[in-house]
């Protein structure tokens, strides 16, 4: 494959979405993108429903969801997309499983899960759909891996994951199921299984060599790369947020031993990623000081180096992301400006912003404080947000005038109108803001000691301080 030079690449404004929200589930379908659920500014899950349609930059409202619900999982079936699980109103795991209609613009309810759950990891082969693992109303794991049977509307269970996790990254190969991390409680899991949908077996590969939280997966044609997050904090271990990049070769069966040289520009963690003609992009995140990052790199796999493109018009954090037509959209995130007065506050407030970043011519998780007002239900943010802290100083949702914006590989985007291809936000990225809440309250203002610059120490300004003492990181 033919590899884009750093030059060709350019950002664009595309619309912003109709309403503000979080933890919004976005797929792909006859070339359109459909946005599914997600909170309003009160943590309230919702029922909305919109279609963005590339050729027009415009969103348009759809039938609602029969459930309201956040952080839910989507999987496309033809002209049918399937939602599974998520959030409810009651800030509980759902087992209410939906079906919408493209061509008829009709919602069906369909049989539910065996057991209520968020988090599933869902991956669609033959008009088949697998779910594998989620997290429980009694926040346990799950190991659960089950089949949709279209035909007969039923759920079938298939032989159990070796690691029980929530919120893991899948992608489909042929005939396997890949699936990468996850977590377990609030810890993140190095575990890397294959599930071979022909044997109906799995296989366990060998173990991410670096455990991170919030790190982005990448397959390519040939490799799948882990990229960045935050090494979680032990007894005798400051957090940090990372460079390190893995890299695991798809035909050996193994992951390659990297050079430093081959680790990312930046330290980061919920960014953006994809692959774009022939490209591994990463875009945004949280960077050490801590601070929100518009920085933009790609890897040349002929170099065998990081290139720096153009940075992102707006720097946030915790955007959520698909590829479409070989473009990267990002939607929604956070900004993170300096504390006034060594004060830290959450700010609450629209999330409006999407960005495109297209790699030819044709941000998981978004932060829960966003969704949060003192007053809020935290249990169920906890819940969405996996129980993992992460640093922060004052948060800003993205202004709406900052609307969307396109990074393309060329001058034209795609046709006359230079739209012809979009990313959106995955379900797979849920919450960036993790804490042990039960039984917490926000607090509206908590001291911030600073931060020394590039010394790999965010521990000082990390989010925990915004809740009393019992998160623990």
């Amino acid at each position: 494959m033919e590899v884009a030079n750093t030059k060709d690449f350019q950002w664009k404004t595309l619309a912003p979405l109709p309403s503000s929200r979080v933890y919004s589930t976005l797929v792909e379908a006859g070339g359109q993108v459909f946005a599914i659920g997600g909170c309003d500014d009160n943590g309230v899950p919702m029922d909305c429903f919109e279609v963005y349609s590339p050729e027009a930059d415009q969103w348009t409202s759809l039938p609602a969801m029969p459930t309201a619900r956040a952080g839910v999982a989507v999987v496309t079936l033809g002209k049918r997309i399937m939602v599974i699980g998520g959030v409810g109103v009651n800030q509980m795991p759902l087992k209410i499983v939906e079906m919408y209609n493209i061509d008829e613009g009709k919602w069906k309810k369909r049989n539910s899960l065996r057991e209520a759950a968020m988090g599933i990891s869902v991956t669609a082969k033959d008009y088949r759909v697998y779910a594998a693992g989620g997290m429980g109303s009694d926040l346990r794991p799950h190991n659960y891996l089950q089949h949709y049977d279209m035909l007969k509307d039923i759920w079938v269970s298939l032989a159990a994951m070796p690691t029980p996790r929530y919120a893991a990254t899948s992608f489909l190969r042929g005939t396997k199921i890949y699936v990468l991390g996850g977590r377990q409680s609030k810890y993140a899991v190095n575990a890397f299984e294959v599930f071979d949908t022909e044997t109906r077996s799995w296989t366990k590969f060998p173990n991410i060599p670096n455990k991170r939280a919030f790190s982005s997966f990448v397959p390519t044609e040939d490799k799948l790369f882990s990229l960045g997050g935050l090494r979680q904090g032990r007894l005798y271990r400051q957090p940090k947020f990372m460079r390190t990049v893995d890299m695991f070769d798809m035909e050996q069966g193994g992951w390659m031993k990297m050079e430093r040289s081959l680790y990312l520009k930046k330290r980061r963690a919920d960014f953006v990623a994809g692959y774009l003609k022939g490209r591994v992009v990463v875009a945004g995140g949280l960077g050490n000081q801590p601070t929100v990052l518009e920085s933009t790199e790609a890897f040349h796999p002929e170099k065998n180096k990081w290139e720096s493109l153009p940075p992102m018009p707006t720097p946030r954090c915790a955007c959520s992301s698909i590829v479409v037509r070989n473009c990267l959209l990002a939607i929604g995130g956070a900004l993170l400006v300096q504390p006034h007065g060594g004060k830290s506050t959450l700010a609450r407030g629209p999330l409006w912003w999407s960005s495109v970043l297209c790699g030819e011519t044709q941000m998981k998780e978004l932060l829960a404080a966003l969704v949060c007002r003192v007053s809020c239900q935290l249990e169920g943010l906890w819940r969405l947000g996996h129980g993992q802290c992460l640093p922060a100083t004052v948060l800003t949702p993205l202004p709406k005038a900052a609307c969307s914006e396109v990074l393309g590989v060329s001058p034209q985007v795609g046709g006359s109108s230079g739209r012809t291809g979009v990313m959106l936000p995955s379900s797979s990225v849920l919450g960036s803001v993790r804490a042990s809440l039960r039984g917490s309250s926000w607090l509206a203002t908590r001291e911030t000691p600073s931060v020394q610059p590039d010394s790999g120490d965010c521990s000082s300004a990390f989010i925990a301080r915004l809740f009393l003492p019992t998160c623990s990181i």
